[in-house]
């Protein structure tokens, strides 16, 4: 996840001030939980590097040079998208955007490539994208959106400066969007995007379902079978599951049942470990497994 720390400033102006100090970064990490929100932030920051206008004192595209013009059409030979949204971005990707940089950029002072859901990078990916980050050339720029906060190399991290969407409060959120309940609104962790998407009642439906048949297997008024069955035929909402088991731990911590809610959160640490590192694991059998190690702990 991003950190909780909240940030205001805008991506644009977190790097127009980087730009009047030039402190301005060969390679960026943009931290967010709100992949749409953040990519309509940073198109008109694309548009900013490639433009013949735009200074370190006045870091705005002026729309209307030859670079932006190409830019806003989608045809500008000095901008390169990966985009790791439905695929993984593999090696021969990455060697392609490496070769791409050492040459000369056609029209524009600068080059700027994109890659989007950058933790959806193979491992071998990542290791070509660190040779890019360790030799730099001269007038490039690399943005990594990094969504979720999904873990990259320290390596990588290391060699970016790290921005973020900024994100409002909780409980501004909570009031702006009244008709959205609460758990789904700390479910969304700062997404907007997600949380205006709930306003339509439709939309909650299979979450508000699966919240109501949880707390009513806290009370014991449903059994395991029930909510693993149902589990079963909604696996998207895992995640989902997975946050209620957080904040039901959370709960029982405030309440000072600490032994229950640490031997809860480690059944939910080695859930999550198998989840993503044990290929070919039958998750259906490690839902039910985990819904029952969990029942003694939660309840």
């Amino acid at each position: 996840m991003v950190a909780d720390s909240l940030v205001t400033n805008s991506l644009q102006q977190q790097l127009e001030r980087l730009a009047k100090s030039l402190k301005l970064a060969h390679a960026y990490v943009i931290e967010t939980n709100d992949r749409e929100a953040t990519e309509a932030s940073l198109t008109p920051i694309y548009q900013s590097f490639l433009c013949d206008t735009a200074t370190p004192d006045n870091f705005t595209a002026c729309g209307k040079c030859k670079s932006c013009l190409l830019y806003q059409a989608g045809s500008h030979p000095d901008f390169k998208l990966l985009d790791g949204r439905t695929q993984s971005v593999g090696v021969d990707d990455i060697r392609a955007v490496s070769d791409w940089l050492n040459k000369t950029p056609q029209i524009a002072k600068n080059q700027v490539v994109s890659i989007l859901a950058v933790g959806n990078m193979t491992e071998n990916a990542a290791n070509a994208l660190l040779k890019t980050l360790e030799e730099p050339t001269s007038n490039s720029f690399l943005f990594l959106v990094n969504n979720g906060g999904e873990k990259l190399l320290p390596t990588i991290s290391s060699r970016c400066q790290l921005l973020k969407q900024p994100i409002k409060l909780t409980a501004q959120l909570k009031q702006e969007y009244p008709n959205v309940p609460d758990y789904l609104v700390g479910y969304a962790n700062g997404n907007e995007t997600q949380i205006k998407a709930w306003q339509d009642e439709a939309n909650q439906a299979h979450y508000k379902a699966l919240y109501e048949l949880f707390v009513a297997w806290l009370k014991n008024q449903v059994s395991n079978n029930q909510l693993n069955n149902t589990m079963q035929k909604h696996a998207e909402l895992t995640p989902f599951f997975v946050y209620l088991i957080e904040r039901r731990c959370k709960q029982m911590i405030l309440n000072n049942y600490l032994s229950n809610a640490e031997a809860a959160l480690s059944v939910l640490s080695k859930f999550n470990f198998a989840q993503k590192n044990i290929k070919g694991q039958n998750k259906e059998l490690a839902l039910s497994a985990f819904i029952q190690n969990l029942e003694s702990w939660v309840k």
